[in-house]
């Protein structure tokens, strides 16, 4: 007898566990499908049905700015003025000035009484010695509050030598450029004279009167604006009227016919030195540092001339005499 076959018939649940795993793998990956799907459609919608009501507003063009006239202009070169621009405002300013009519400056008095000096003379005497002021400096120390030192004086207070005084001018005037005063240039400059002057003065509207004269004989003029009431402000701050005249002439386009209008007793047109066509590069009114510029040259009263060479020429004079005094 043979003995009993220990093989035993094939197990079929082996094989049967590898294709119920895969069945069960199946069905779980297509349920993570709809899944995504779904999540994907939820997510994912038309953006039409659920963008806001303005998103569409992103995608419209934004308006064209159309450029400004004056942007359409053919740049000029460099140092070339826009002579029609200036043009312009020269001719607008002359029909504002006759718009506005004659008004008299005059140094004014204060509207409350005050203790104040009354307002320098037009002709004023030649000064001996510096205004008071505080005590000078000690060498090495540091000068006390308010001191200033003047042109032609120590710093004691006593007057310099005349030749020193002179050289002192002279030196101080050669560093003030055209840019910073009105001009009138000689044809065929010889010299200059440098004028503190006030449009509202009977004698600067005299000397005014006597440039051409001066132009001739190959002297050139540069004024520095000295409105005399500005004395009167009490250091209250503002502007006094004829600073407000003159600050008017300085930003004017064409300022020889502004001053000139000034000396008439017309009241200059309101000018902004910003709306200057750039090529003139007119620098801000310089009229409140003029004033103090005269402080330190001691200007007592006005027309108060100071020749290229230092001469120190007090009040009013002629023409003839001024030219004297001038070359000689």
């Amino acid at each position: 007898m043979q003995p009993k076959s220990l093989d035993k018939e094939p197990d079929n649940t082996a094989q049967k566990a590898p294709r119920g795993q895969l069945m069960n793998d199946l069905a779980k990956g297509a349920f993570i499908v709809l899944c995504l799907a779904a999540t994907y459609k939820f997510m994912f919608a038309d953006a039409s049905n659920v963008a806001p009501a303005g998103a569409q507003l992103q995608t419209t063009p934004l308006p064209v700015t159309p450029a400004k006239a004056e942007q359409a202009v053919a740049p000029q070169s460099p140092g070339q003025i826009d002579e029609a621009r200036l043009g312009q405002l020269i001719k607008e300013r002359q029909a504002v000035v006759a718009a506005q009519g004659k008004v008299v400056f005059a140094a004014s008095k204060p509207t409350t009484p005050a203790t104040t000096p009354s307002a320098p003379t037009s002709v004023p005497p030649t000064p001996t010695v510096a205004p008071a002021a505080p005590a000078a400096p000690m060498a090495g120390r540091l000068a006390p509050p308010g001191y200033m030192a003047k042109v032609g004086f120590n710093n004691d207070g006593t007057a310099m030598p005349a030749a020193q005084k002179r050289e002192q001018i002279a030196n101080a005037l050669s560093k003030i450029p055209d840019s910073f005063t009105v001009n009138w240039k000689a044809p065929q400059e010889k010299t200059a004279i440098y004028v503190f002057t006030d449009p509202t003065c009977p004698y600067c509207q005299k000397l005014h009167a006597a440039i051409p004269q001066l132009n001739a004989a190959g002297i050139t003029v540069h004024y520095l604006l000295y409105p005399r009431d500005m004395a009167r402000l009490n250091g209250n701050g503002g502007k006094s009227v004829t600073q407000q005249n003159l600050d008017n002439v300085w930003c004017s386009p064409d300022q020889q016919a502004a001053m000139n209008d000034a000396y008439a007793g017309f009241r200059v047109p309101v000018a902004d030195c910003a709306a200057l066509p750039a090529d003139l590069k007119r620098m801000d009114s310089p009229v409140a540092t003029h004033y103090e510029l005269g402080n330190v040259f001691n200007v007592q009263g006005t027309p108060n001339v100071f020749t290229k060479d230092g001469k120190d020429l007090p009040g009013f004079q002629s023409a003839e005499k001024l030219i004297s005094e001038v070359f000689n």
